[in-house]
C-alpha cells in the first residue's frame, strides 16, 4: 500500500506539473497574439487615414455613395439684398452641407442668382413705398432658385450702405421701416434685424474676409482689403501687434478667423467713394457752384446730356 501511494503521489504531481507547463505555454502565448491584433489594427487605421486623405478632395465621390446608400444632401438658401449707392442688388444661393466633407471648411455652393437695379435705394428718399417695391421686385426674380418649401427657412438679409448714411436720420430710417413692412410679407424668414444699414467698419471687415477667404488666407499672412463704395471707402488690414499701438482703439476689432481671434485695423472714409470722387471732379471743373450740367474732359465727348444722379441731386453731364 505504501508503494502504491508513492506511485499515485509521483503520477499527481508529474500531471500537475504538465499542466502547469501548458498553461504557462497558454500565457506566452497571448502577447504574441495580442501583438498581431495591435498591429493590424495599426496597419488597418493607416490604410484607412490614407484612403480618407486620398478623396478628401473629393467629396462628390464621397456623397454619391452616401445618396446610393439611401442618405440625401441636405440644400439651405439665402437671399441677400445689398442697398448700395449706386445700385441695389440681390445674391440668392443654394447650397449644401456634403454628407462628408474631411475637414473641409467651405459650403458646397451649388447655385447662385444676382441682379441688379438702378438707382439705389437712397434716391427713392421722398418715395419710401417706391424704394421698397424696387427690393420686392429683385426678391422676386430671384424666387425660383428658392422652393416654395424652404422659404419659411431661407433668411432674407437687407443691408444699406454708405448712400443711406448720407441721408438724414430720420428720413433713411423711414425708408429702412417701409423696407422691413414689405419684405415681411414675401413668406421668407424674416426678424428684427433683417434691415439695417452697416456701419463703415462692417463693410470693411466684410471685404477682408471675402479677400481673404477666396485667396485661402485665413489664419495665414492675409491681405490688406481696399473697399472703393459708392459713398465711402473702406480700408482693413491685419496690423502688426506693434503697430496697434499706433491706431486710434475705435479702428481696431477683434474678429474669429479659423481656429483663433485676429485683430484688424478698419477705418471708413464718407464721401470719399467712387461717385463722391466722381462728383468732387465735375464740381471742380464746373464754373457756377450751383449748376446741375457738368461739362467735363474726363467723359467721352460721345456722351451728350447724359442724365447722372449723386446724392438724391439729378445733374446732366
Amino acid at each position: 500500500m505504501g508503494k502504491f501511494n508513492t506511485y499515485r503521489y509521483l503520477e499527481l504531481k508529474d500531471d500537475t506539473s504538465a499542466s502547469h507547463i501548458n498553461i504557462r505555454a497558454r500565457t506566452l502565448k497571448q502577447p504574441r497574439r495580442l501583438k498581431k491584433i495591435f498591429i493590424f489594427l495599426l496597419v488597418l487605421a493607416l490604410c484607412v487615414t490614407y484612403f480618407l486623405g486620398l478623396f478628401a478632395g473629393q467629396a462628390q465621390w464621397f456623397d454619391g455613395l452616401a445618396k446610393s446608400l439611401g442618405y440625401e444632401s441636405v440644400y439651405h438658401h439665402a437671399v441677400i439684398i445689398d442697398a448700395g449707392s449706386s445700385g441695389t442688388r440681390v445674391l440668392a444661393y443654394r447650397f449644401r452641407v456634403p454628407f462628408t466633407v474631411f475637414g473641409q471648411p467651405n459650403l458646397d455652393l451649388v447655385d447662385e442668382f444676382w441682379e441688379e437695379t438702378k438707382p439705389g435705394l437712397s434716391s427713392y428718399v421722398d418715395d419710401p413705398e417706391k424704394g421698397a417695391d424696387t427690393i420686392v421686385q429683385l426678391v422676386r426674380h430671384a424666387a425660383p432658385l428658392v422652393p416654395p418649401e424652404r422659404r419659411r427657412d431661407t433668411p432674407l438679409i437687407v443691408r444699406a450702405t454708405a448712400g443711406l448714411r448720407l441721408l438724414a436720420p430720420q428720413k433713411a430710417q423711414m425708408l429702412i421701416d417701409e423696407v422691413s413692412k414689405a419684405i415681411s410679407k414675401l413668406g421668407y424668414h424674416v426678424d428684427q434685424n433683417s434691415v439695417e444699414i452697416m456701419d463703415g467698419s462692417d463693410e470693411g471687415i466684410f471685404i477682408w474676409y471675402t479677400v481673404n477667404l477666396l485667396h485661402n488666407l485665413i489664419g495665414s499672412g492675409t491681405m490688406a482689403a481696399l473697399d472703393l463704395g459708392g459713398g465711402s471707402t473702406q480700408i482693413t488690414f491685419e496690423p502688426r501687434e506693434e503697430d496697434r499701438k499706433l491706431s486710434p482703439p475705435a479702428d481696431l476689432y477683434v474678429v474669429p478667423a479659423g481656429a483663433a481671434n485676429v485683430t484688424l485695423y478698419t477705418h471708413s472714409y464718407l464721401k470719399l467713394g467712387l461717385l463722391a470722387a466722381r462728383y468732387g471732379i465735375f464740381r471742380l471743373e464746373a464754373n457756377d457752384n450751383d449748376t446741375n450740367e457738368f461739362v467735363s474732359v474726363c467723359v467721352d465727348p460721345i456722351v451728350q446730356r447724359e442724365k447722372w444722379t449723386y446724392a438724391n441731386k439729378q445733374y446732366v453731364i
